[in-house]
């Protein structure tokens, strides 16, 4: 009986210590994501290649962020580019808008992409970028997508 208590303590004393190492190492603040979510908008699809598109985020330094989106389409598009296009951040269980940045359209091509260094960010803060992209074929089809990107934490 000693035994089979003595089996089950130790194997619970285990299981504490490997969940709290697990546990503190899944806090650490992420400063870098390539990762993001879409949403198709349009019952147009098949112009933006979102296996191919790019939202890099990352903050290399203190209150800096850094910023890269490319947006892809299938084939050379007459229009490509995103008319919304900012940082958001998270507070009391929401995301709301930090920093906008102009729409962006390129013409006759299939990328169109934006980077940006952006500085003033508070150290700390849980950030994220919101891309709401589109691409125009020739025969005037347009599909629009909405990118989230995975959160980091500004450092």
């Amino acid at each position: 009986m000693k035994r089979i208590i003595t089996i089950v303590l130790a194997l619970f004393m285990l299981t504490t210590c490997t969940c709290g190492a697990f546990a503190e190492a899944a806090a650490e603040p992420v400063y870098s994501t390539t990762g993001f979510t879409w949403q198709e908008l349009t019952r147009v699809s098949g112009l933006i290649d979102v296996d191919d598109t790019d939202i890099e985020l990352s903050s290399p330094t203190t209150n800096t962020l850094r910023i890269y989106i490319k947006i892809q389409g299938t084939s050379t598009m007459t229009k490509i580019g995103y008319t919304q296009l900012e940082v958001q951040y998270y507070s009391g269980g929401s995301w709301y808008r930090l920093v906008s940045y102009d729409p962006k359209t390129s013409t006759n091509t299939d990328t169109c992409v934006f980077s940006k260094t952006q500085y003033g960010i508070s150290s700390g803060r849980l950030v994220r970028l919101y891309c709401r992209a589109y691409a125009q074929n020739s025969n005037g089809q347009t599909q629009t997508v909405i990118f989230t990107g995975d959160s980091i934490t500004c450092r």
